[in-house]
């Protein structure tokens, strides 16, 4: 009897192990939770001397997802966050991908919740809410590849002409060139700097060294050396 009841419990342990590890499996060929995110920061916009209620906040969103599961995403979230607080007359909730500087421009694009869906309508008390989500096209397109620390590059010119080397980032005045250097010879990666110009643009700048000097140079001047 004893026995009976052992093997009884063993086929059932067998069974709920076997259960657990399907429903683990399924889960995991459907993607698991695709709409989640992580809140980064909130910042408050009031107006009319704090009687209009306005918040923006912004998100992090795992890439790899559909434009249809990115939409839903930013759904749960102005939906979350709306009931988070105790009264608000608009909403704006900002996408950024997990690499992006969070503190420059969106990088997926923005739902707000106002007025009409119009943000500029947020003192309007008669409108209904709506919801309008904005995406671009940053976010859906393939991943660049960088150039990792202390990879050797060659540089490029798509017209033949010499590249320039910037002193500092970001600034590709005349002034800021440190030297000019010709197509095909080498430097080394020191840093990557990855700038959202907008939720459809992006730039990757890179700090270089070249027969001892460091300059910075766009991802279009460089490529892998052979």
């Amino acid at each position: 009897m004893i026995r009976s009841e052992f093997t009884i419990l063993k086929v059932n342990m067998v069974f709920l192990i076997c259960f657990i590890s399907f429903f683990s499996m399924t889960s995991n060929c459907f993607g698991g939770d695709n709409l989640s995110y992580r809140l980064l920061s909130e910042r408050n916009v009031d107006a009319m001397g704090g009687l209009v209620k306005r918040l923006v906040v912004r998100i992090e969103i795992p890439e790899g997802r559909t434009q249809e599961d990115v939409e839903a995403t930013f759904k749960k979230a102005v939906k979350e966050i709306y009931a988070s607080q105790k009264k608000l007359n608009a909403l704006s909730v900002e996408g950024f991908r997990p690499q992006d500087d969070k503190t420059g421009q969106t990088s997926i694009g923005e739902a707000v919740y106002a007025p009409n869906g119009n943000w500029a309508e947020a003192a309007n008390e008669t409108a209904p809410m709506k919801i309008n989500i904005t995406l671009g096209t940053l976010y859906f397109k393939s991943k660049k590849v960088i150039f990792e620390k202390g990879t050797i590059v060659e540089f490029v010119s798509s017209k033949g002409k010499d590249i320039e080397i910037f002193k500092t980032q970001g600034n590709w005045r005349d002034e800021n060139i440190l030297m000019v250097v010709k197509p095909g010879q080498a430097g080394k990666v020191l840093e990557s700097k990855i700038t959202v110009c907008n939720k459809d643009i992006s730039i990757i700048e890179y700090q270089i060294e070249i027969d001892g000097k460091v300059g910075w140079v766009d991802e279009s001047d460089i490529k892998a050396s052979n």
